[in-house]
C-alpha cells in the first residue's frame, strides 16, 4: 500500500505541478507543511488531510485510510487490511480506477476484461453492471460539467449513442480521450464541452471503450 506522502505525491504531479512549492502557492497551501508531508513522511491532522484530498483531487476516504493504516501499530494493520479494504457491502461494487495510459492498452474491442495492470485505487458504487471501470478527468476540455479530478465511472457493455459521454481509444496513441460524442450526416465526432477546443472526426484508428454513465461527487 502507498503511503500518504505517495499518495500526495502522485496527485501533485498528476496535478501537472513540477514542484511542491508551485503546488502550494498554485492552491494556496501551506509550503512547509506539505514540503514535510512529501519529504519526510509526516502525517497531517485529519483536517489537513481532507484539505489535500480537496485541493488534489484525492479520494477523501482513501486518503485518511491510508493515514490510519500508516500510524496504526504492526498488531492492528491486518485488521485494517482484511476488515477495511476488502469488506464492502454486498449492495456495492468496487470499481477499479484505470489510468488513461492503462485504458488506452486496451488492444482491440474486445480486450476489456481483465483490465490491464493492478488499480491502485478503487471507488464504491451501487450501479452493477458487471465490467465498470472508473476514471479521474483529466485536463479542462470537458468543462465546465467535467473537472480535472473528478471520478468518472464507464460501463463498457451500453452501447453508445450520439450524445452521450465516452471514452475513446486511437490505437495511434497511448492514452485514452474523454468526449462527447455526437454525429453529423452519417459522420461520428469527438465533441469536447469546452469551446477553446475544436471538435474532431472520428477515424476508423479509433473506438468507444465506453459509456460514462455516472460522475461520482463528495459533500
Amino acid at each position: 500500500m502507498k503511503t500518504v506522502a505517495q499518495k500526495i505525491k502522485d496527485a501533485i504531479t498528476r496535478k501537472g505541478f513540477g514542484t511542491v512549492k508551485e503546488c502550494a502557492q498554485v492552491l494556496g497551501l501551506p509550503y512547509e507543511l506539505l514540503r514535510k508531508v512529501v519529504g519526510e513522511d509526516h502525517i497531517p491532522k485529519d483536517e489537513q488531510l481532507l484539505v489535500y484530498a480537496k485541493k488534489l483531487g484525492i479520494e477523501p476516504k482513501d486518503l485518511l485510510f491510508t493515514a490510519y493504516h500508516q500510524k496504526a501499530p504492526s498488531d492492528f494493520k491486518e485488521y485494517f487490511e482484511k476488515k477495511l479494504i476488502r469488506e464492502t457491502p454486498a449492495h456495492y461494487n468496487k470499481v477499479p480506477v484505470l489510468t488513461w495510459v492503462q485504458a488506452g492498452g486496451f488492444a482491440s474491442g474486445s480486450d476489456k476484461y481483465p483490465y490491464p495492470g493492478v488499480a491502485e485505487e478503487y471507488v464504491e458504487t451501487d450501479l452493477q453492471s458487471k465490467y465498470l471501470f472508473a476514471m479521474r478527468v483529466k485536463g479542462d476540455s470537458m468543462e465546465p460539467l467535467f473537472r480535472e479530478g473528478e471520478v468518472v465511472i464507464i460501463d463498457p457493455e451500453i452501447q453508445p449513442q450520439p450524445g452521450d459521454y465516452v471514452i475513446i481509444k486511437n490505437d495511434t496513441e497511448e492514452e485514452a480521450t474523454f468526449k462527447q460524442l455526437k454525429k453529423y450526416r452519417g459522420v461520428w465526432v469527438m465533441h469536447p464541452l469546452n469551446p477553446k477546443y475544436e471538435d474532431h472526426e472520428m477515424t476508423k484508428e479509433m473506438r468507444v471503450l465506453g459509456k460514462v454513465v455516472r460522475k461520482q461527487m463528495d459533500f
